[in-house]
């Protein structure tokens, strides 16, 4: 997915939310000094973790709560989850963190791997 439409997916996602709704995001993340990885070997393209929380910001959605997957071969690229709400909003999202089980690593997300970068 390009970055343009992974900003828009997530941008429209945003401006659908019930109140105290949030967007949980689920991905591979490519080591923090990286932008993003490319594997050739199945063409797929993971982003950083600050190349992620930029296009977050470009979407107009802020990090309520983030944490790295649980229980995970540390051979492979980390799973970050990020469960997000709109920039706009004020108050606590409390409720909405333990509705999507944040920290857990048992969130399903949004995005995943197969991401390219804006050309």
């Amino acid at each position: 997915m390009l970055d343009v439409d992974y900003v828009a997916l997530l941008r429209e996602a945003g401006a659908h939310l019930a109140p105290n709704g949030c967007i949980v995001v689920k991905d591979n993340c490519a080591p923090d000094k990286s932008a993003f990885v490319y594997d050739c070997t199945d063409a797929s393209v993971a982003r950083g973790r600050a190349y992620h929380e930029a296009c977050f910001r470009l979407a107009g959605l802020r990090v309520v709560e983030e944490d790295a997957q649980r229980q995970w071969d540390r051979e492979l690229m980390t799973v970050r989850l990020w469960m997000l709400q709109p920039a706009s909003w004020t108050g606590t999202a409390a409720g909405a963190a333990a509705a999507a089980g944040s920290g857990s690593g048992a969130a399903a997300g949004v995005g995943g791997a197969g991401a390219a970068p804006a050309r």
